[in-house]
């Protein structure tokens, strides 16, 4: 009667192991199943946020060594660089155009989508765009005709000048009219800017930092001492690259990142 009993109490024991067996296996199975279909949904959303970026904008900069400048229709300078590597970085596939910034300020006011190198950082700026960087720093001379017999230690010497060749818009320009110069003779290029001043046709020239200036004169052939550099300049200011506002905080964050990243 015992061995019967253990026997039955023996088969009892091993089906109810089996059972707790299959349960468990079965728990196991669904717990890895609803972590498989987590980790799936993780990995769509990841590439549909992916997808979900639109680089649906213009990438322009101008003729502003030593920044940013075409030579031998290579795109060249210390920020043409960063943004080349940003774009490589964010695997982006663009063209950058290369105009005149008055002609891009232009663009911007129609609320074109526009990246745009290297913008100086001011106040009164700054509420317009979304800035990227900073990328560089700048100081911008004053150069002065060699026949000159004044000395240009202030502002107010400056306003003294017979004429002061400068581009027709951008900073330096918008700077000058706001402290109240009158005796500015605008022209749109660097080139006809320094050279009408080696020319004697204005006393004074403003438009590059010392690299730039450099850059101009070996453009027109000249020598680098064929305009005397003062102490005279705008207060140094921080370079930026601009976004217009109609583009996404998303795209700016990932360029400000990947520039974090590279510099």
């Amino acid at each position: 009667m015992v061995p019967l009993i253990v026997s039955v109490f023996k088969i009892y024991n091993a089906k109810v192991l089996k059972l707790k067996s299959g349960m468990m296996k079965q728990s196991f199975l669904y717990i890895l199943s609803k972590k498989a279909f987590f980790f799936a949904l993780i990995f769509i959303n990841f590439f549909q946020g992916i997808k979900a970026i639109n680089h649906d904008y213009t990438i322009i900069t101008e003729q502003w060594p030593p920044f940013n400048y075409l030579e031998e229709n290579q795109l060249k300078g210390s920020v043409s660089k960063l943004v080349l590597e940003i774009m490589k970085d964010l695997k982006i596939k663009k063209t950058i155009e290369v105009l005149p910034s008055a002609r891009v300020m232009n663009l911007l006011d129609q609320s074109q989508k526009i990246i745009f190198f290297s913008y100086i950082l001011t106040e009164e700026r700054r509420p317009k765009f979304n800035w990227i960087g900073p990328v560089a720093q700048q100081t911008i001379y004053f150069y002065q005709n060699k026949k000159s017999k004044h000395k240009f230690k202030s502002m107010k010497d400056a306003k003294s000048a017979s004429s002061i060749c400068l581009r027709d818009s951008g900073y330096v320009y918008n700077r000058l009219i706001s402290l109240g110069f009158k005796n500015l003779d605008v022209s749109v290029s660097a080139e006809s800017i320094y050279l009408k001043a080696i020319l004697g046709r204005c006393e004074l020239a403003i438009s590059e930092t010392t690299e730039g200036y450099r850059f101009w004169m070996k453009k027109l052939n000249k020598p680098v001492d064929s305009l005397i550099r003062t102490h005279l300049h705008l207060k140094s200011a921080p370079l930026y690259i601009i976004a217009s506002k109609n583009i996404e905080n998303s795209i700016i964050t990932l360029w400000q990142k990947s520039l974090e990243k590279i510099k």
